[in-house]
């Protein structure tokens, strides 16, 4: 039988696991979880650039137009992080998640996009001039 195991733990890094265990067997598995980055630093070239990262929530909404019931929405939206250089302190509701989008940004130079990466402490983004 084969199951998709989901291990999480407040203050770590969700962890997936796929295993084979044949019916009717146990079977001991040991899981090494990455802990959260707590603090993480940002630096661009040049300096001020905003930092962002990417957000999709959803939102139930009353449709009183058309449907006359509840839907829900999605909200897309990049949530300010800070103006480099600056380190960020994980926000625990909100915590940065292996492969969300970063956005680096500033007037007169080119938007760059990183993603971030469960184990990293510190990003730096050199943007170029538009």
């Amino acid at each position: 039988m084969t199951m998709m195991l989901k291990i999480t733990k407040v203050g770590y890094e969700t962890e997936h696991l796929q295993i084979d265990i044949p019916i009717g067997e146990q079977k001991t598995i040991k899981v090494n979880m990455q802990p959260q980055a707590k603090e993480i630093s940002f630096q661009s070239d040049p300096p001020s650039s905003h930092v962002y990262v990417f957000r999709e929530k959803s939102r139930e909404v009353y449709d009183g137009v058309k449907t006359k019931k509840i839907k829900n929405i999605k909200l897309k939206h990049w949530k300010h992080l800070g103006v480099t250089p600056f380190t960020y302190y994980t926000d625990p509701s909100d915590p940065l998640k292996h492969n969300d989008q970063l956005k680096f940004s500033r007037p007169e130079y080119q938007d760059k996009i990183d993603r971030f990466k469960s184990g990293i402490n510190h990003y730096h983004m050199v943007l170029d001039p538009k």
